[in-house]
């Protein structure tokens, strides 16, 4: 019966099938609902790399102004994620994008969280200093040469540089191998994390899971927002588990938003374990798999780092 039911959870997991990992009739509604603007600050940035530039907008602000930097700014309540950056490129850069895959999510904490989207330009202009105003002055195919970029023009902050690289390597990527995935739509009031921790010695693949299935999760899962850093908050996820060994985070397998009450996100990550070893009578054990297409899912997200979605703690 665990075997069934890993198997029926963790096909939605890769499939980006809404799958909300309650626990313990969803312990999450005793803290309080993520809400932007009050508790919690979401940033969308689009980035585009095409034929060896990248899409920027240079800034209005006075705090900035005359500096570069990509599209990007803060998600407002009542909207989606994707919808998020399309208005934030079109205010800032004046064309159509859309968004193709979330590869990049950064925490400064794990109440400030940026998602950073790769898509393609759909229409519009690109907005010239003839139509500057508030949001941006104009916005410009700049060189995708990071150390060119920040030698010749002025950039607002270099973290975008950082942003560049990362997604030139998802773009040199495999195209059969690239994380393709954006936010499933779910809603959740509050955040947690799900663990796929795995063990892998060649085609030999286990995952660690409950005895028994509490609410609705056969993984390791928690609410999330209780440390201040993403690294604390996995580490967390897994010494509850039982598992005392060393591990390394992978990526994010999926991302569950949709505004109602909250703007909580459900997120589901995969572990990579050195060991097996787990606490006596922790309530957790290894479960082989040997579906043949899941075994192969793993080995390419270990074989290939943006086969899955990249994780970055600011802290």
């Amino acid at each position: 019966q665990t075997h069934s039911m890993l198997m029926e959870e963790l096909e939605k997991v890769l499939s980006c099938e809404s799958s909300c990992a309650v626990i313990d009739g969803d312990p999450r509604k005793s803290h309080s609902v993520v809400t932007l603007g009050w508790n919690t600050c979401y940033i969308v940035c689009g980035l585009v790399i095409k034929d060896g530039k990248v899409l920027m907008v240079q800034e209005a602000k006075p705090s900035c102004r005359g500096k570069w930097y990509l599209p990007a700014g803060r998600m407002e309540r009542g909207e989606s994620i994707e919808d998020a950056v399309r208005r934030e490129v079109k205010e800032e850069a004046g064309v159509d994008f859309e968004p193709k895959a979330l590869v990049i999510l950064e925490f400064q904490t794990t109440n400030w969280i940026r998602f950073t989207f790769v898509g393609e330009i759909t229409g519009g202009e690109l907005k010239t200093p003839a139509q500057a105003d508030k949001e941006s002055i104009q916005a410009q195919w700049l060189p995708a040469d990071v150390e060119k970029l920040a030698k010749d023009f002025p950039i607002r902050a270099y973290d975008c540089l950082h942003l560049i690289e990362l997604t030139k390597k998802w773009y040199a990527e495999e195209e059969a191998s690239r994380y393709k995935q954006l936010t499933v739509p779910m809603s959740h009031n509050n955040s947690s994390i799900r663990i796929v921790l795995i063990y892998m010695e060649g085609d030999n693949l286990s995952i660690l899971v409950r005895d028994t299935r509490q609410g609705n999760t056969i993984f390791p899962c928690r609410p999330f927002g209780q440390y201040p850093a993403l690294n604390h908050e996995i580490t967390a996820t897994v010494r509850d588990s039982g598992h005392q060994g060393d591990f390394k985070i992978i990526g994010m397998l999926s991302l569950e938003h949709n505004f109602s009450e909250g703007d909580g996100l459900g997120m589901s990550l995969v572990l990579k374990a050195t060991e097996t070893s787990l606490r006596d009578g922790c309530g957790y054990h290894w479960e082989k798999v040997t579906k043949p297409n899941i075994v192969e899912k793993f080995k390419t997200f270990l074989s290939h780092e943006y086969s899955v979605g990249q994780l970055v703690d600011l802290l």
